[in-house]
Parts: C-alpha cells; structure tokens; sequence
C-alpha cells in the first residue's frame, strides 16, 4: 500500500511537470475550447484524488502565463483560443522568439533544421500545493546563416515575423486608456455568494494581484473592480472584470485590459521595478501586458527566468536606461537600481 502511494506520488509529479504541455496539446487539436475543458483535460491524465480546484488554479495560471506571453486569446463567450504562429526579432541579431499555436511545433524544427539552426524550448517550472508544475514554454529561435532565406522560407508557412522596432512601436501606453462614453455603459448586477473585489492603487503590497479588497456591494463604488465565482461553482464561470462609472453602471475589461487599468490606477504610488547590477537581471513583480513582456523577452541576453509570481529578464546594464524610457513612458514603471 505504501509503494503504491508513492508510485502514484511520483506519476503525479511526473505528470505537473508537463502539465503546460498537455494542455497546449489538447487545445491544438481544436478551433477553441474553454477552460472548464482544459481542466477536465489535465484532470484526465492524474489520479482520481487529486484535487480538482486545485488543478483549476494550475490550469488558470498556464492560461495567464500562455496570454502574457501573446499564445493564447480570449473570443467572446470566453472561449479560448491559439493565436496564429509567428516570430518576433531582429534579422541582425539572427534570434527570434516563437509565439502562437502550439501544433507547429515539429513543422518549425525541420525549418529550423534546413538552415543550421536550433529550436531551444525552455519549460518553465512553478510550485503548487501539489508539487512542482509547468507552467508554461518559451521557444527561441536561433539561426546561424542564411536569416533572409529562413524568413522567406517561413513566410511560405503562414507564420509572420513581427519586427522588434515595429512591436516596441505598438506597445500599449496606460495614457492612452480612457472610459468610454455613458451611453455605452450597461448595469452591472452581482451574483449570489460571489467574491467582488476592488483594486486599491493606494496599497503597498509589491504585487497588483495583493492590492484587491474585498466588498460586500457595488455601492459608492467607481473604480475598477472584479467577481470571482465561489469555489463549488461550474468549471464554466471565470473570473471577470468591470470599470464602475456608477454604482451599478459600467463597461466590462479583457484581462488584459484590467492590467492595464492597474497600472494606470498605480501609476502615482507603487510602480517599480528592480534592477540588479549583480545579477545582470530585471525582476518583475506579477503579470505583465503581453506586448510588454514580448519586448522585454527580446532584449534579453538569456532565458526569462520565472520564480513565483516574479519574472526575472536577464538584462546587460547598458541596456537599462532605453528600457526605463519605454517602461515609464508606456506603463508608467520606475527601475529601482540595486546591488
């Protein structure tokens, strides 16, 4: 009895270790699916025992790190679904970051492989309460000659290259972000037993994701805010977000529209991020806006690193001062220097 606990012990690290993998895979094999679906999914290949609630918080966190990252998107009705493949880099440099659908993995290596160069799929591990999971893959590129043929070549395939200049030239700008006009707003009614929260720029806590509070009512309330469904309630509810004009009136946010707005609400008091001259390394507290985290991706002169809620770019010192303009320009980031 014994070993059989711990044979199913270590099938189930096994198992987390790849958790990203197998979710990636299955919703490959599909149009767009929703996250209920991704759930059952990883729930199907560990023991009966483990805890389903727990698996949902795994699975929301690849689906959070899959759209940071600019793979997944989010269609209306909150299905989910791949982006289109395509690479983001600078021909000069001969590296590019593979983003979008997963299924063109082994398409993409023998392309790879045609002109000397390497697909280099680093797995990004994170801790859960029940062990060590995936959270997530970075894929480089790295081409050693011929980069004009590859580009040509890969463009035959479907999968665009997006220039660094052209991104860092559409990345979002919090100053830009504006509440639209009431005629536009709708009631906003709250649903029974769930959690309404909302963000208090004026809060301390390092990460946005520490700074929501919790409310009994919409009541005198205008500002961001978000519900989130109790535990017991259908795998099909998901967490979503609203910017109250009014008491009951307001618009409704995209994830990533809400991160903006939290950056912005922030943007007087507690929007930092740390430099370490020892290290040669950015760290970032919490989630970021995918076009932001693509940018800061490609100025790196190794793998992101990812610890807990943290994001760790490594970063050449001279590189800070260019990458502090655009942080404070467009998410209104201050780069706190320290050893």
């Amino acid at each position: 009895m014994i070993l059989t606990l711990i044979d199913k012990s270590i099938y189930t690290q096994r198992i987390l270790k790849k958790a990203a993998i197998i979710i990636y895979n299955y919703l490959a094999r599909l149009e767009s699916c929703r996250r209920f679906e991704l759930v059952s999914e990883l729930s199907r290949n560990l023991p009966a025992d483990v805890s389903r609630s727990q698996l949902s918080e795994i699975v929301d966190k690849i689906i959070h790190f899959a759209e940071q990252r600019g793979d997944l998107t989010q269609l209306p009705g909150r299905r989910l679904r791949f982006l289109p493949p395509y690479i983001i880099g600078r021909k000069e440099n001969n590296r590019f970051i593979l983003y979008g659908h997963w299924g063109v993995q082994n398409q993409v290596e023998i392309l790879i492989a045609q002109f000397g160069g390497k697909l280099d799929q680093n797995l990004i591990q994170e801790e859960s309460e029940i062990g060590e999971y995936c959270l997530g893959v970075e894929r480089s590129i790295q081409i050693s000659s011929n980069v004009n043929e590859f580009l040509a070549e890969i463009s035959k395939h479907q999968i665009k290259l997006i220039d660094l200049n052209s991104l860092a030239q559409r990345l979002p700008n919090i100053n830009q972000l504006y509440l639209p006009s009431d005629e536009s707003m709708r009631v906003i009614t709250t649903k029974v037993n769930w959690l309404w929260q909302c963000y208090d720029a004026l809060d301390k806590h390092p990460y946005h994701a520490g700074r929501w509070k919790k409310i009994e009512s919409l009541d005198g309330w205008n500002c961001l805010v978000r519900c989130s469904p109790p535990v017991n309630a259908s795998e099909r509810e998901t967490k979503r977000y609203f910017y109250l004009n009014s008491p009951d009136r307001g618009f409704e946010l995209s994830r990533e529209e809400a991160l903006l707005w939290q950056f912005k609400l922030s943007h007087d008091y507690k929007n930092e991020v740390n430099f370490s001259y020892k290290r040669q390394s950015l760290w970032f507290n919490g989630w970021l806006p995918a076009s932001i985290y693509q940018w800061l991706n490609q100025q790196t002169t190794s793998e992101t690193i990812r610890v807990e809620m943290q994001s760790n770019f490594p970063i050449h010192n001279m590189q800070v001062p260019e990458i502090e303009i655009v942080l404070v320009e467009k998410l209104g980031v201050r780069v706190e220097r320290v050893l």
